[in-house]
């Protein structure tokens, strides 16, 4: 299951304050679990120390009346038995409300009830067999019926001479005081707990605010600096080839909507805007003579022109083009050998802009689907700007003759799918686009553009 994506405000403003309560509730829940459990536990051992007292009573006062009477032993121990019944013994931990004594064998001699006892034995069924006996160390288990809590207990009994004579298993019910206290320490300790952690998270949080804003501020810095950078690249380069930058930004225009068109995501359109701009970089190595030639240029300056897109793949990629001696390297459009550089993204589109469908282009002839499909579109929106458009070397073409060219250019020159979206949105294009150098241009892409390039709380996500 994919993670869901919030923007940086969302999550600093709601998802990590609700996480910061639902922390505090988890962690107060689980101490306050710890809490109840150890202080059961610590009941039941002050329970088994009364239990131990209470049978060393019980064996004292036996052989003290059986001094006196003389009677069968087992006769005096059910006596003394009930004589300590009678004085209902009772504690701030609660009572005993079952006692029954055992031989060492599980033999049963001797039993105290009280009536509450028959709800007891009917869920737990505590009729003695010698195997349940625990050996000479006591024995107790915490049992919970009807949501109230009991200890359950198996102590030995030694004589003098610390032998073995019988077994003492009862069953002590805790009183509502102790019970009470149980629950209100547990409360107690999650209150506490809870209210530590928030107000603990309430003194980081404007730290965390404030670092989370400061973060967003150098993301929006960053990106707009690495914009910049491209835009730079971009309208120094077009202002060698043509005097002005205003050819980047209608082609990229012009390629944005193309691809929204296509239903390209944003990580793609990322690309195609990044080629777009940069697509002619690798003319910055291209003598004077040839790129600012009025005529048309020869074979050996075509060849020379050529080579820009080898230069502008290594400018934007950081590595040697590997076109010649490795062509497996371009066959799903330009794989980068060592490249982390921001600008590679625009890889695609610089080293496959000159590609024709046919395979008859340079420097790789990809044709096909082996053109990357951001280089595909940009290479129609390319030729169109430079059709409509006046250079140094031709006059504009009309709107008729543009349509004309490309179409003749179709399944040759063009990707037929490509130019079946582009058709019906060519003559906006012609309109409101070809031509144009004013100012607004540049405005218009950065609005087009800011859909795809995230910075700052609203747009950066988190997952």
């Amino acid at each position: 299951m994919a993670n869901q994506r919030h923007s940086l405000r969302s999550y600093v403003y709601r998802i990590l304050a609700l996480r910061v309560v639902l922390a505090a509730l988890l962690i107060a829940v689980l101490l306050a679990v710890v809490v109840f459990v150890t202080q059961r536990d610590r009941v039941g051992n002050m329970v088994m120390e009364t239990a131990l007292n209470r049978i060393s009573i019980l064996r004292t006062q036996t052989l003290a009346n059986l001094k006196e009477t003389g009677a069968e032993p087992a006769d005096v121990f059910r006596q003394t038995l009930e004589m300590l019944k009678s004085a209902k013994l009772q504690s701030y931990l609660g009572h005993f409300s079952y006692a029954r004594f055992y031989t060492p064998n599980g033999e049963n001699f001797a039993e105290s009830v009280t009536p509450e006892i028959t709800k007891i034995q009917l869920h737990r069924r505590l009729g003695a067999t010698p195997q349940r006996f625990p050996g000479l160390e006591p024995w107790q288990q915490i049992i919970r019926i009807d949501e109230r809590l009991y200890i359950h207990l198996i102590v030995p009994i030694n004589n003098h001479d610390d032998q073995l004579v019988a077994y003492a298993e009862g069953i002590f019910t805790l009183s509502d005081a102790v019970r009470a206290d149980l629950r209100q320490n547990a409360i107690k300790t999650a209150l506490w707990v809870a209210l530590i952690v928030l107000v603990t998270a309430a003194i980081l949080y404007p730290v965390i605010h404030s670092l989370t804003r400061r973060l967003a501020s150098y993301s929006e810095d960053l990106l707009e600096s690495h914009l910049e950078t491209v835009r730079t690249l971009g309208s120094a380069i077009a202002k060698r080839d043509s005097d002005t930058s205003a050819h980047n930004y209608r082609v990229t225009l012009m390629a944005i909507q193309v691809a929204e068109e296509l239903g390209l995501p944003a990580v793609k359109i990322q690309k195609l805007v990044l080629g777009a701009f940069l697509h002619d970089i690798g003319k910055i190595g291209i003598r004077d003579e040839i790129l600012l030639k009025p005529a048309k240029l020869d074979v050996a300056e075509f060849e020379v022109m050529k080579t820009h897109v080898n230069l502008g793949f290594e400018i934007v990629s950081g590595t040697e083009w590997l076109c010649d001696q490795q062509p497996e390297h371009v066959a799903t459009g330009v794989d980068l050998v060592a490249s982390s550089s921001w600008l590679s993204a625009a890889s695609d589109v610089v080293a496959g802009h000159h590609e024709k469908y046919d395979g008859s282009g340079y420097p790789a002839g990809l044709a096909g689907d082996d053109i990357p499909l951001a280089a595909r579109i940009f290479a129609v929106v390319d030729v169109f700007d430079a059709l409509c458009c006046r250079r140094p070397y031709k006059q504009p073409f009309t709107f008729e003759k543009t349509l004309q060219i490309l179409e003749e250019g179709r399944g040759s020159h063009f990707d037929p799918k490509i130019l079946d979206v582009f058709r019906p949105m060519a003559d906006g294009f012609y309109t409101e686009i070809a031509g144009r150098e004013d100012e607004h241009l540049k405005h218009e892409l950065e609005v087009a553009s800011s859909r795809y390039f995230f910075a700052g709380l609203d747009t950066l996500r988190y997952e």
